[in-house]
């Protein structure tokens, strides 16, 4: 996981599938905001675009979430323009 363009840890996903799609396992009563966020940091720290969030609680339900490559470079982007501004 990086932050700024730094290493600041390692998260590791429940599956990882075909390199391309992050899915994390729940048992609980519902689908939380918490079990979405932790996905959507896996999201932004990777080239990963899409995540599920699948609960096995006692009904199952599953939450798909996107963040597309382009935003996070855009992000990145600006981040380095700032880091290098504050260089001269």
């Amino acid at each position: 996981m990086s932050f700024r363009g730094r290493l600041v840890g390692v998260f590791r996903a429940d599956i990882v599938v075909d390199g391309n799609i992050i899915v994390e396992l729940k048992t609980a009563e519902s689908i939380s905001k918490a079990h979405e966020a932790q996905v959507l940091h896996y999201l932004r720290a990777s080239e990963m675009e899409i995540g599920l969030v699948m609960n096995f609680g006692p009904v199952a339900r599953f939450r798909r979430i996107e963040m597309r490559n382009n935003r996070k470079k855009r992000m990145s982007m600006e981040l380095s323009s700032a880091s290098a501004d504050m260089g001269r």
